[in-house]
């Protein structure tokens, strides 16, 4: 007996010493730990999700591979923190089951004090305040290398990555059925949560995310501290490609006691890889903005502590120089703020709509930015997707600019972001919406979704006039470095110094030479002008291309703005010239074919309207390919519903002119996969992009 206690000390001694090494240490290796881990008497692996009499034998890979984006993941996690704070405030109130009907805007209402605007009314202290409270993500990464040439060497995006908060905690007989859960709907029945979607904190355990996890975990009423570690094994030749485990002694979660570890949770991955980190551009480009467009509206804020280590850089103490240190409150919520608005933001507006078969409405908040050199908007979304929906604060899907192709807010689309909330919508509602993964929205829902958004940006008459003034300003930005500005500046300087022998270029080309302008006649400026004349031979100008022309007038210099074309004095109607003469009208049609072994289709393309109208007995593919876009597939059955496409032998026939929205969606039904009209459909054996350009 006393021989047992002698050996339950010791590996008790053990188990202190392990927690001590890793809390304070988190640059620590995987062969570092697994190291101190094989010193340890009894230890045991069991297979994580395995609850107790259940999911006996069962595989686990594929629950915690599924998510593969790193930005994702770690949002998982921070979705998780705020979740924990809330459910200990709900303990604390007495656990009422009404209280689980509140949504998270709601009970951070009640149980934070966070104004219903949301966190940007907070001031910068408060927000500093509450994010103590609530919990930390720490990132420790290598940063820039360079060698004694000041070049730069290399860029290290792995680290360690610690998500931390101080909500209720688990038990140590709890985390099997908790922390290392899989699918056990913990979180089904609390509206305030945001688990009740994917596939919870778990997928960072994916051994492509993380070599190593660490859990530590202390409830808020106890001082009980339990930890395992979770790593990717092969235990048999068997097994191709191993499984996840935790690490136990003799079947129990590792248990300390400590009295200055904080209630909450810390989890913490080593060798962390999130190369959307690495990009220097766009809101994924650092963790500041990455994290605040992942979570653009979280109930409660939560700080961001960024250590990077750099050559130069001796470690300080335990942690390393702070490179940031910031409270992190979600990109929706900080383009609210009003302080912030004045500063960056040339318009804003919120609306409700409502989605064709969901019951309730939505939020739209979109955000105008100003024009520049840098296209201000890259700060807080992806520039090519820069519509998010927000759903329980957090991220759930994204949309391109496509959804944005309105001639009436075509000029806007690079210079906004357009934020969709769900927080209005009852559970069962918002679960209309979204597919199983977090990032995925329900395809039938997208189209629906676009025509919302486009709808109530038209209907503001503000987002009208703003895409005005843009296209406005890029065409005088556009003419100052074109053909036409070329033209406007040469006959600006011909006009504004008359005087024998001066040189004008006739095409800003590098193999065409200047032309001499003869001896100029004597004339007097007259008002209104009374002359002009070409200096040039008749010429033609082709479908798609531009010239320029030397004129000699008599009209007052200042007939001519180069600043406000609007103010010209001086226009050429050009509707009656001919080939021959001066000009050539463009074509505003073009006929086209999509010619391919399967299928022969022709159509007439409206420049104007940018339709593709597919003319009858064209043929179409019966069969689609699995990565055939949805709303073309559904598209396609919809016009054999209709009796415009008939069979005719393996493919379709069109028995009448069908007129599509654009050249892609006419090519993507007819050849059943994805595809660029642009490229496919062809005039002449040439691509139709060519003739649009």
């Amino acid at each position: 007996m006393e021989a047992e206690t002698n050996v339950l000390d010791a590996t008790l001694e053990m188990v202190y010493d392990l927690y001590q090494y890793v809390i304070n240490n988190p640059d620590l290796t995987k062969k570092q730990i697994l190291k101190k881990l094989k010193k340890i008497p009894g230890l045991r692996w069991s297979l994580v999700g395995q609850q107790i009499g259940k999911n006996l034998g069962k595989q686990n890979t594929g629950d915690i591979e599924k998510n593969t984006d790193g930005l994702c993941i770690i949002t998982e996690l921070l979705a998780n923190m705020i979740d924990a704070c809330l459910d200990l405030e709900w303990v604390r109130e007495g656990s009422l089951e009404d209280l689980k009907k509140l949504n998270q805007l709601e009970a951070s209402i009640r149980w934070f004090g966070v104004p219903k605007e949301g966190l940007g009314f907070l001031s910068r202290t408060q927000r500093r305040e509450l994010a103590d409270r609530i919990g930390h993500i720490i990132v420790r990464k290598n940063g820039y290398r360079y060698d004694d040439n000041n070049k730069l060497v290399s860029y290290e995006a792995k680290g360690t990555y610690d998500v931390r908060d101080f909500g209720i905690g688990q038990l140590p007989s709890d985390f099997v059925d908790t922390l290392l859960s899989l699918l056990n709907s913990n979180k089904q029945d609390k509206y305030y949560t945001t688990g009740s979607y994917g596939f919870g904190g778990a997928s960072s355990f994916d051994k492509e995310f993380c070599d190593l996890s660490l859990i530590v975990s202390k409830k808020f009423d106890s001082n009980r501290v339990g930890f395992t570690f979770v790593v990717n094994r092969q235990p048999n030749k068997n097994t191709k490609d191993g499984q996840y485990y935790y690490c136990t002694i003799n079947g129990e979660i590792l248990e300390v006691e400590d009295d200055t570890f904080r209630h909450g949770t810390l989890k913490r991955h080593y060798n962390c890889d999130v190369p959307e980190l690495t990009k220097s551009q766009s809101a994924r480009g650092n963790p500041y903005n990455a994290f605040g467009y992942m979570m653009p509206s979280p109930a409660l804020p939560f700080m961001l502590e960024n250590y990077i280590r750099y050559d130069d850089v001796e470690p300080v103490g335990k942690d390393r120089h702070p490179e940031n240190s910031q409270v992190l409150y979600g990109t929706l919520n900080r383009l609210k703020a009003k302080n912030y608005q004045k500063k960056n933001i040339i318009y804003s507006n919120s609306v409700m709509a409502s989605i064709e078969g969901v019951v309730g409405e939505v939020g739209i908040h979109y955000f105008v930015f100003p024009m520049g050199k840098d296209k201000a908007s890259e700060s807080y979304v992806d520039p090519l997707k820069p519509i998010i929906f927000s759903d329980g604060g957090q991220c759930r899907h994204l949309m391109g600019r496509s959804a944005l192709a309105h001639k009436g807010i075509n000029y806007l689309k690079d210079h906004m972001a357009i934020f969709i909330t769900t927080d209005s919508l009852v559970h069962a509602e918002r679960k209309k919406l979204f597919g199983s993964n977090r990032q995925e929205m329900r395809s039938k829902n997208s189209t629906k979704i676009g025509q919302m958004i486009r709808t109530a940006l038209t209907d503001d008459d503000q987002i009208i006039e703003l895409n005005t003034q843009f296209q406005d300003a890029k065409f005088q930005d556009s003419l100052k470095n074109s053909v036409f500005g070329n033209y406007d500046k040469s006959l600006i300087k011909f006009l504004n110094g008359i005087e024998e022998g001066i040189k004008v270029d006739r095409v800003v080309k590098d193999d065409i030479e200047p032309i001499e302008i003869p001896k100029l006649p004597d004339m007097e400026v007259q008002e209104p002008p009374t002359e002009f004349r070409f200096v040039m031979k008749k010429l033609q100008i082709p479908p798609g291309t531009r010239k320029n022309i030397t004129l000699i007038t008599d009209a007052n210099p200042d007939y001519v703005d180069h600043i406000d074309s609007d103010k010209n004095r001086i226009t050429f109607d050009t509707s009656d010239l001919v080939v021959g003469n001066l000009y050539e009208a463009i074509p505003t049609s073009f006929n086209c074919s999509l010619p391919t072994e399967s299928v022969h289709a022709t159509g007439i393309f409206n420049v104007d309207t940018n339709q593709m109208t597919v003319t009858k007995n064209s043929t179409c593919r019966k069969l689609n390919v699995d990565s055939c876009p949805p709303f073309a597939i559904t598209l396609k059955q919809r016009l054999v519903d209709a009796g415009i496409l008939s069979s005719s032998g393996v493919n379709y026939k069109f028995t009448t002119d069908h007129v599509f929205k654009s050249p892609s969606t006419a090519s993507m039904v007819i050849l059943g996969r994805p595809s660029n009209g642009n490229n496919d459909w062809k005039h002449n054996n040439i691509p139709l992009k060519k003739y649009k350009n």
